[in-house]
């Protein structure tokens, strides 16, 4: 995936980042009620746990236990009152979807897996090593999604959080599938149609087929400069036989990442591979 898209999906089986998808969420009500100050809580130690990651202070094996744990409570939360939406400060808002997801791919847009903090509850040692399999929990959150989904069939943010976990485990076509859904919600977003493409894409072992290319030109006709959609118009093009086309694509991308991107180097790469085939021409 951009080696950026590519990479992070698959770093962890999942994330999320997830790039960092620009989520669209509801504000919070004012009046405060238990279960969004317990939200709030949890979001709070989320982003300790994504502070001390990145500081070194713990390691990933922890990090995913504590991220699987405090994600699975989170989304608990909400299934008590689906009636209410997140909220709270934008900030907020938008962090909440990607964590819920536990084994949600993270963006690689310098963020890594969140993962454990000496603030988070103790978990049973038995526990813990149990909790290291995201795919059991991302199985048991599925079960959940679409048990708020039969109650709010109109809640985007849970449609994209169904489709990522379909995503995260592989079942791609159950995330493209989920993602339409999301897109007839929002049909406006660029980000949506991407992940659609992507889903499908995957779906088909990299191959980006004419739903996937129909799903690139959406998202690229909203937002000409979406980042995801640019690498798979490249991948599509590469495919296709024209290789000065996908090189100039990815050399933009290139161009425009920090030099210190995490996937810099998978890009580049992927040009000069190019670079020898065009060579060879």
């Amino acid at each position: 995936m951009i080696v950026v898209w590519i990479s992070f999906f698959t770093i962890s089986a999942a994330i999320t980042a997830l790039t960092i998808m620009p989520l669209f969420w509801s504000r919070f009500s004012k009046t405060k009620t238990p279960n969004s100050f317990h939200k709030k809580i949890y979001v709070d130690q989320l982003e300790e746990l994504k502070s001390d990651f990145e500081e070194g202070l713990i390691e990933r094996e922890d990090a995913e236990t504590s991220k699987a744990e405090i994600s699975r409570r989170l989304l608990l939360e909400y299934e008590k009152d689906p009636s209410q939406s997140f909220g709270g400060e934008k900030k907020t808002d938008k962090l909440i979807l990607g964590y819920l997801a536990v084994a949600i791919p993270i963006a690689a847009l310098g963020i890594y897996l969140i993962i454990g903090s000496p603030h988070l509850p103790a978990l049973p040692v038995a526990e813990r090593n149990s909790v290291t399999d995201w795919q059991k929990i991302a199985e048991k959150n599925l079960i959940m999604l679409k048990e708020i989904l039969s109650k709010k069939p109109n809640n985007l943010q849970i449609w994209q959080l169904y489709a990522q976990t379909f995503f995260s485990l592989k079942r791609y076509e159950e995330a493209a599938e989920a993602y339409r859904q999301a897109i007839s919600l929002t049909p406006g977003s660029a980000n949506l149609h991407a992940a659609l493409a992507e889903a499908l894409i995957k779906s088909k072992k990299g191959v980006v087929s004419p739903a996937a290319s129909m799903a690139l030109a959406n998202s690229l006709k909203i937002d000409p400069d979406n980042f995801r959609a640019r690498y798979y118009a490249g991948l599509a093009a590469a495919q296709a036989g024209n290789l000065k086309k996908a090189r100039l694509t990815w050399l933009s991308l290139l161009l425009e990442s920090p030099q210190d991107a995490p996937w810099m180097s998978s890009l580049q790469k992927k040009i000069d591979e190019l670079d020898s085939k065009l060579i060879l021409q």
